[in-house]
C-alpha cells in the first residue's frame, strides 16, 4: 500500500474504535454499546448505512456515556 495512504489510515484509526473496544474501555457489554450508538448517546456512525450488519465507527476520545449507578 502507498505509504501516504497508510499514514492517513493510521491517523483515522487513532480517532475511532469498534463496539468491542468501547465495551472493554467502558466496562459494559458490546450490545449495550450498540444500543447507545443506535440511540445517539454515543458519537458514532455506521460504516455502511445501507447494511444493517455494518459495524459502528465510534469516536475514541469521547467521555464514557455509561452511568454506572443506572446499570
Amino acid at each position: 500500500m502507498n505509504k501516504r495512504y497508510q499514514n492517513e489510515i493510521e491517523k483515522i484509526k487513532d480517532k475511532i474504535m469498534s463496539t468491542s473496544q468501547a465495551a472493554d474501555l467502558w466496562g459494559v457489554h458490546q450490545d449495550t454499546i450498540k444500543r447507545l450508538c443506535r440511540t445517539g448517546k454515543v458519537a458514532a456512525i455506521k460504516l455502511d448505512t445501507d447494511d444493517p450488519k455494518s459495524p459502528y465507527l465510534i469516536l475514541r476520545n469521547q467521555p464514557s456515556p455509561i452511568n454506572k449507578d443506572r446499570i
